[in-house]
């Protein structure tokens, strides 16, 4: 509110603002109203106008020093927050882990699979989006899907959706697999989740749901592996009633 305030109370600031919020109206019809607000990158294409407006408060100093002090405030901490959250990755046992899960995955797929987990917190997602030219982080022979979003609309429905998605993905002749993490009674830490961040979801929901499935050949990779979802008749009639609850 600093910012606004202080960019509309200067003629030679209010181009920057006005295009800044003209960019700001369809960004957020559209990732709050139309669809969700979970995914940062849906945010992505007004950085450049939001940092142009930024710049020219910036350039207002000393005239407007609160206002400018709160903005710089602001894009040191946004700085400092993507620094950290990169950083969890730095650790060589972390990559390591990471890259012995997506081996004995590649090793055990027959042919193509879609590998179900936890969040898109895991590492098996988050590690190759922080290193992009990293090919040897890349997944050749499977696609990975995360079964909870936190805060948003499909963490109502993951049951339904699960479902929905392993019958497509056995209809397209793919194999579905399941980080065991899912079967767990408990989280562990460094799986980064917070009982009660969504309250529509308990983890003790996820164990008594994925327990009731049957399973074939396992994946095993220092303790964190992964199981092969069987395609059997008490499967495929569960899960076609779970998709239609």
């Amino acid at each position: 509110m600093a910012a606004l305030w202080a960019l509309a109370s200067r003629a030679e600031h209010r181009g920057p603002l006005l295009l800044a919020l003209a960019v700001a109206a369809p960004l957020l019809l559209f990732a709050v109203v139309i669809f969700e607000p979970g995914s940062p990158e849906r945010f992505l294409p007004g950085f450049p106008f939001f940092y142009l407006a930024f710049a020219g408060l910036l350039s207002a100093w000393p005239r407007q020093r609160v206002a400018s002090l709160l903005t710089l405030l602001f894009l040191l901490g946004a700085a400092l927050s993507n620094v950290l959250a990169a950083g969890r990755w730095r650790s060589t046992e972390a990559v390591a882990a990471v890259r012995q899960r997506r081996t004995v995955l590649e090793e055990s797929i027959a042919s193509r699979a879609q590998v179900f987990l936890l969040s898109l917190r895991d590492g098996l997602y988050a590690l190759p989006n922080t290193r992009p030219l990293d090919h040897s982080l890349q997944a050749q022979r499977f696609r990975v899907v995360d079964v909870i979003e936190t805060g948003s609309r499909r963490a109502e429905r993951w049951r339904e959706e699960f479902a929905a998605r392993v019958r497509a993905a056995w209809g397209g002749g793919e194999e579905v697999w399941l980080s065991e993490r899912l079967l767990s009674d408990r989280p562990a830490p460094a799986w980064q989740w917070v009982e009660g961040d969504d309250k529509r979801v308990r983890w003790a929901e996820l164990p008594a749901f994925f327990r009731r499935l049957e399973y074939g050949r396992r994946a095993e990779a220092s303790g964190d592996g992964f199981r092969r979802l069987a395609p059997s008749t008490t499967n495929r009639a569960w899960l076609e009633r779970e998709s239609r609850r």
